[in-house]
């Protein structure tokens, strides 16, 4: 629910007092009020609701009066536990009643007071709704960021405090309490700073306040980050970086907050390094491969007199004077993957140049040394001359790519020889052992499912006269014309194949005698339609005999092998009635 503020509505927010009956003009202040208002009746039914209140609800007067006063605004068929009109009718008394409560349309503060006849009796009830949705979500907002406040602080790794101008903490967390050894952040409370973790140099010697980079944070309001000693609750010192910041109210310091790590670990680390350089250096002279160090921008600090004698120079001070970059590659582009280049910690195998402009192939095992800071002080490295290896390597990569481009050959020539093994070379069309691998799936789904399946038989008519009379290259290029004439006019799921010499054996998946018919006179007319023209270039036609046979139900002993004997049997008998015509097997 929303309402717009007024000063009216401001004044009517102190609270309801009870009253007699209202005065004369009380409906015209009611009605103007801009806060949502109801008069109701003692069993808080709606008698009258102000424009603030309709508006609010989406309901005119009308449709109001005689509705639950908590039914419009709770949503329920009963008061709500703790509904204000809930308690002025328990308390049987004639007092004001408040609270807040979270309603269909946001929060608001309730607020109901009787109004009295004469006799001291609940005559109406006044019923105000104050809207306080935005303060209730200003009170949440500051909850939730207390709240995230708090645990990111309990949740951080590192050390953080709070200090006043005066240098004592103000807040302090559990990394911080734990890392100077304090059971629990509250007893740092209150105490000077100086006095805790701060008292002492290293040395021992006094620490003047004055001196603490902190301070500068608190006086001057310096950003600050250093290196420091802090003290133990113990008396047990340790090194940490640091970094404070001023806290500000209307541009003011009011204090400092203060972030701290422990790097007791680091420091150690760099003392061993330090300890361990000579041990390094006993290593490096006498290893067979070659050791480097070298800066970020490609110069070399150290090298190792195997690294002399793989790149061909004489002294250590000849190779330092060297620009890795530009000197020890072949190619620019080839300076991209190196790892001087991308500051990766990792195993990278790439060619460079000798003195002598000889190539040579290495295999750099390298990682990066940082500072506090995280930059990269330099690059150590050892090289390995794997230029023997990488020629074997490209070898073998040739035999390997000359073995494949074979086995590809092989594959292709397998392809075509599976190909021809179904195909008729002069016709392309499907041979005969194709066709009956095709032919008996078809068949035994055909009788599985009950479904009608044909088979046609076609040769051409008295093909031995054309061969006599225009030779046998003729009578090749009339069956290969035959082929394409009758493939033109079956359906996708047919199955046509050459079946020996001019005669043609076609599967009919799905299709009766009848429907064969259909397909079988179109293929014989069109076939008979085509003009051929012979070597001495005079034109001749050439007819077919069509013989049907299409799968019985019956006999048990079916195969496919008996419905194309059948269609062949047809294909005779259609001969023998004076060909260039279609006979359907008939077995009487």
């Amino acid at each position: 629910m929303t309402s717009r503020r007024s000063p009216v509505g401001r004044r009517s927010q102190a609270g309801i007092k009870r009253v007699s009956s209202p005065a004369p003009g009380w409906e015209t202040v009611f009605r103007v009020l801009h806060d949502p208002g109801m008069i109701l009746s003692p069993d808080f039914r709606i008698l009258h609701a102000n424009r603030a209140a309709q508006e609010a609800v989406g309901l005119s007067e009308q449709e109001l009066k005689g509705r639950y006063c908590y039914e419009v605004f709770h949503g329920t068929h009963a008061p709500p536990p703790g509904c204000p009109l809930e308690k002025l009718n328990a308390s049987k008394h004639a007092e004001t009643a408040e609270m807040e409560v979270e309603l269909l349309r946001g929060a608001y503060r309730i607020s109901c007071a009787p109004i009295l006849d004469e006799n001291g009796k609940i005559q109406s009830v006044i019923h105000l709704a104050f809207d306080i949705s935005a303060r209730k979500q200003v009170e949440q907002a500051a909850q939730d960021s207390s709240r995230q406040v708090k645990s990111i602080l309990d949740c951080a790794g590192e050390g953080i405090f709070g200090l006043d101008l005066s240098g004592n903490h103000i807040f302090v967390n559990p990394a911080a309490a734990r890392m100077l050894g304090y059971e629990a952040a509250d007893e740092l409370i209150g105490l000077h700073s100086h006095s805790t973790w701060h008292y002492a140099r290293p040395n021992g010697e006094a620490y003047p306040e004055q001196d603490c980079p902190i301070y500068a944070t608190l006086h001057d309001g310096k950003i600050d980050s250093a290196e420091d000693y802090f003290w133990r609750k113990d008396g047990s010192g340790f090194p940490v970086v640091f970094s404070s910041r001023p806290i500000l109210e209307n541009e003011k310091i009011v204090g400092a907050v203060v972030s701290f790590r422990d790097i007791t670990e680091r420091k150690q680390a760099e003392a061993a390094l330090r300890e361990s350089e000579e041990r390094y250096h006993t290593l490096f002279d006498h290893m067979m491969d070659g050791i480097y160090r070298s800066t970020h921008e490609g110069r070399f600090v150290d090298v190792n007199p195997a690294m002399l004698k793989m790149f061909g120079y004489s002294s250590r001070e000849e190779m330092l004077a060297v620009d890795i970059k530009k000197e020890l590659y072949f190619a620019p582009e080839e300076r991209g993957s190196h790892i001087l280049d991308t500051g990766q910690e990792e195993i990278e195998t790439y060619r460079m140049r000798r003195k002598d402009g000889s190539e040579i192939w290495v295999e750099d095992h390298g990682y990066y040394i940082h500072n506090a800071q995280g930059e990269p002080i330099y690059h150590a490295g050892m090289l390995r001359d794997i230029t023997e290896r990488k020629k074997a390597e490209d070898e073998l990569h040739t035999v390997k790519e000359s073995l494949e481009s074979a086995n590809r050959e092989l594959q292709q020539l397998l392809a075509r020889e599976q190909l021809l093994a179904r195909t008729d070379d002069l016709t392309g069309l499907r041979n005969r052992r194709q066709f009956f691998e095709l032919a008996e799936r078809e068949f035994t789904a055909a009788v599985r499912y009950q479904r009608p399946l044909s088979i046609l038989m076609f040769d051409a008519d008295d093909f031995k006269r054309i061969n006599d009379i225009f030779g046998h290259a003729e009578g090749d290029n009339a069956v290969t014309k035959i082929a394409q004439v009758a493939a033109a006019q079956v359906r996708a799921v047919d199955v046509l194949a050459r079946y020996g010499g001019d005669e043609f054996v076609l599967l009919l998946p799905q299709a009766d005698a009848q429907q064969a018919l259909l397909i079988a006179e179109r293929i014989r007319s069109s076939v008979a339609a085509t003009i051929h023209v012979g070597a001495d270039q005079s034109p001749f036609t050439v007819t077919l005999s069509i013989g049907i046979a299409e799968l019985q139900r019956s006999p048990a002993d079916e195969d496919i092998e008996r419905v194309v004997q059948r269609a062949d049997e047809a294909l005779y008998a259609a001969k023998a009635k004076g060909r260039n015509r279609i006979m359907i097997f008939n077995s009487e």
